[in-house]
């Protein structure tokens, strides 16, 4: 039986590194078989990382 996964990413001023986590993090959970969810929280950037989530 699958299982839900939620996976909770604090981000702060991670701009540079956002498409890159994402990527391989869904890459790593689409191929377990699981549900999954990525949530972000952005703990007050000052940089894009809120504009690229």
């Amino acid at each position: 039986m699958a299982q839900n996964l939620s996976v909770v990413i604090p981000v702060h001023n991670e701009a540079p590194n956002i498409d890159q986590l994402y990527r391989e993090l869904h890459q790593i959970l689409s191929s377990t078989g699981h549900d999954y969810e990525l949530v972000f929280v952005d703990d007050g950037s000052n940089d894009t990382t809120l504009d690229q989530l």
